[in-house]
């Protein structure tokens, strides 16, 4: 539930895999780095970057996949990996599409 919609409501699995949740083209990745607060705003600027947000200690993004490589690059310091994505950021993704949606 946001903004007092239903969002999906599928096996955790299932709504893993959604094509809205993880487009076509795109990397969930996750950014470990002892700077996290700091990095998110600049990591939400770099190209190729859809969405970040913090996740406990790391940030987790949704890029476009040719942009993998550069971003690694613009953070030499930070261990980048892709990851499947979580629930939270299934619902972080859906929940943003609605709020773009709505305005």
């Amino acid at each position: 539930m946001a903004v007092s919609k239903l969002v999906a409501l599928d096996a955790i699995a299932t709504l893993q895999r959604l094509p809205e949740a993880s487009p076509p083209g795109t990397e969930r990745i996750q950014i470990d780095t002892v700077k996290t607060a700091s990095l998110l705003e600049p990591v939400r600027h770099m190209t190729g970057v859809r969405e970040a947000t913090i996740f406990g200690r790391s940030i987790h993004a949704l890029i476009d996949s040719d942009h993998l490589d550069a971003l690694k690059a613009q953070l030499p310091e930070a261990r980048v990996q892709i990851i499947e994505p979580s629930l939270e950021d299934v619902f972080v993704t859906l929940t943003n599409r609605i709020m773009e949606a709505s305005q």
